[in-house]
């Protein structure tokens, strides 16, 4: 028997701590953290590939505690 779930978005207070904790330690800024969260609609899945698709691509680097996002590129 399958059974349905409704899935409802992640509350936008909680991007932080889900981006957090896939970054692990370090600071990261506030302003790229709220342009995350309207981008992705509070879909955790986005969320997780974003990030993902940053950091291999060199836009998003650890630097001496805190994370660095480079909007240039």
């Amino acid at each position: 028997m399958s059974k349905r779930f409704a899935l409802v978005p992640l509350e936008s207070q909680f991007i932080p701590l889900l981006a957090r904790e896939v970054l692990g330690a370090g600071g990261i800024d506030v302003g790229f953290l709220n342009r995350l969260a309207s981008r992705v609609g509070g879909n955790p899945f986005a969320l997780v590939e974003y990030l993902r698709a940053m950091l291999q691509a060199g836009l998003l680097r650890y630097s001496w505690g805190t994370w660095i996002v480079d909007t240039t590129g």
